[in-house]
This record gives C-alpha cells, structure tokens and sequence, in this order.
C-alpha cells in the first residue's frame, strides 16, 4: 500500500494482521501478537481462512473505540462538574455499633485462630 492510514482503505477490505498492525501503528507499537490477543479475547472481531486471521477497517475502527480511555475528574482540587460528590456505603453504619460489630468479628476470629492452632500441634 501506498497511503499508509486506516481511513485510505475500504472498509470491507479482508487485512491480514501485520497489515493490520502496520495501519494501527506505523511506528510498529501495535504487533500481530496483540491483535491475535485481543481476538482470542473476544475484544476484536475477525475471520479465520485456513490458519490466518483477517480483519477489515471497519473492525479496527470499532475496536479503537472500545479501546478509548475515559478522562477522571481529578484526585484534588476544585470540582469542574461544580457537583458535590456523595459518598453513599451500604456497608458501614454509623455510630458506635459499627465498631462493636468489628470488634466482636475480631473477637471471634482470634477465638477461631487460638483453637486452630490448639489442635494442630502433632503436625
């Protein structure tokens, strides 16, 4: 090929994989070994014919999307949503219960260690 970008190709076209590698990165950061990878991983679709796999365009250009990294709201600072976040746990309880809860936990699990250990003294 001449034109070496995704988007010169037709989207039907059946690619085997180091020309698809080639496409998705001329730099060489994409290999055939992690196409194959993401086939087997069901992340790329592709048609196997005899013992190689093919792909077209149009599937490279899905499975970048798939690939696409969403932005986090930063660690600290201001808030840009201008949203409180809310912590909501279903987990933990308020109060005082909460740590008598843990503690009888604790409890009972040294109460099990202590007579596990009891008991395993001939091994």
């Amino acid at each position: 090929m001449t034109d070496d970008t995704l988007s010169s190709v037709p989207k039907t076209k059946l690619l085997r994989l180091p020309e698809a590698a080639h496409l998705l990165s001329p730099e060489g950061y994409v290999s055939v070994s992690t196409l194959r990878l993401e086939i087997n991983r069901g992340r790329l679709p592709a048609q196997r014919i005899g013992k190689s796999f093919f792909v077209t365009p149009r599937d490279l250009e899905e499975f970048v999307k798939t690939c696409r990294v969403k932005p986090k709201d930063p660690a600290y600072g201001s808030n840009l949503s201008g949203e409180t976040p809310k912590i909501v746990s279903s987990a933990a309880k308020a109060g005082s219960s909460a740590m008598g809860d843990a503690n009888i936990a604790l409890a009972s699990l040294k109460s099990l260690g202590q007579k596990l250990s009891l008991g395993s003294r001939h091994t």
